[in-house]
């Protein structure tokens, strides 16, 4: 939506400008050549038309509307949830930015109906983005130099009503432990290169392996591996090795009382990978091929469970759109 009235370059001398004006060099930069406030002078006009400006719209905003970056502050503070910043650098967006290193969520189906609305704008990294500490991971803004403040204000109680659109969850510092299977490891027939991937993989999460056993093919042995995780107060258990339907870790890890919520998923490399949980303590069974990718089935699932979340196993099932992952 723009004001009715507009007012030729050259007879724009005094007008104080109400917008942002940009000049934008293709390949090279995009920048606000004048900010909002500014007021013009003589020697602006010339910029003025380099730029294709013809002509200044006076801005007048009526009782009922909202300036552009008023609006696009509240838009972008209504979809922002806990460990959200949100600034505004100028040229009518408004910048969402995470406060913290986690994992950054989208609500995709109320993100589109606001982008359905067709006055407000909002584009997102990806939903499940790994994310570091300043990052910005949003931008809002209104179509247009004013806006109904109706418009945004539906928004604002659909946020209050429905939850926010986006949320940061910080990774949680957990203690983990490492249950490296095979007897072709255990009797030393092969070298062990499981553990640096999983030190490496866990480490990006802020946590760290605390304990860890090479064990045999046994399911009883793995069973009772984890048990004694549990009692040392571990947050998170990885079991790597052979995850294959002839292999014994996921009978290991049945009998430990683990609840499976998926053993096998739609990804490649992965499909055997395993989501249990023993309580409320998530149990990861990897297969060997699927770690030596980044990201792997593991990198997918466990950015949830390190920023504290629960899988399911409509997470897992879903994550055949993307999961082919080589």
């Amino acid at each position: 939506m723009y004001p009715s009235k507009k007012v030729p370059v050259e007879e724009s001398v005094g007008m104080t400008l109400g917008y942002d004006l940009t000049r934008i060099v293709p390949g090279k930069h995009k920048e606000a050549v004048f900010r909002r406030g500014h007021v013009i002078t003589a020697d602006d006009i010339p910029i003025l038309k380099e730029i294709g400006k013809d002509f200044i719209w006076d801005l007048k905003i009526a009782e009922d509307e909202l300036h552009e970056d008023e609006a696009a502050l509240r838009l972008a503070s209504a979809i922002s949830g806990d460990n959200l910043i949100v600034k505004m650098p100028g040229e009518a967006w408004a910048d969402v930015i995470a406060a913290k290193k986690g994992l950054f969520k989208v609500r995709v189906r109320q993100l589109d109906a606001i982008n359905s609305r067709g006055d407000t704008l909002v584009a997102t990294l990806r939903n499940n983005t790994v994310v570091e500490e300043g990052r910005v991971v949003a931008k809002a803004k209104v179509q247009g130099l004013v806006i109904k403040k109706r418009e945004i204000e539906l928004i604002e109680g659909e946020c209050k009503n429905l939850g926010k659109v986006l949320t940061l969850y910080p990774f949680i510092e957990m203690r983990v432990g490492l249950i490296v299977t095979g007897s072709e490891i255990y009797y030393g027939r092969k070298e062990d290169s499981f553990t640096p991937l999983i030190v490496s993989k866990v480490a990006k999460f802020n946590s760290e392996v605390v304990m860890r056993e090479c064990l045999p093919d046994d399911p009883d042995l793995i069973s009772n591996a984890i048990l004694k995780f549990v009692r040392n107060k571990v947050q998170i258990i990885i079991i790597t090795g052979g995850m294959s339907p002839d292999d014994v870790s996921a009978e290991g890890i049945r009998r430990s009382g683990a609840s499976v919520v998926s053993y096998g998923a739609p990804l490649s490399p992965g499909a055997m990978f395993l989501v249990a949980y023993l309580g409320d303590i998530p149990i990861f069974g990897i297969p060997g091929g699927a770690l030596r990718f980044d990201p792997g089935a593991f990198d997918l699932f466990g950015q949830v469970a390190f920023a504290g979340l629960r899988i399911t196993y409509e997470m897992i099932r879903h994550s055949g759109h993307g999961g082919l992952l080589r």
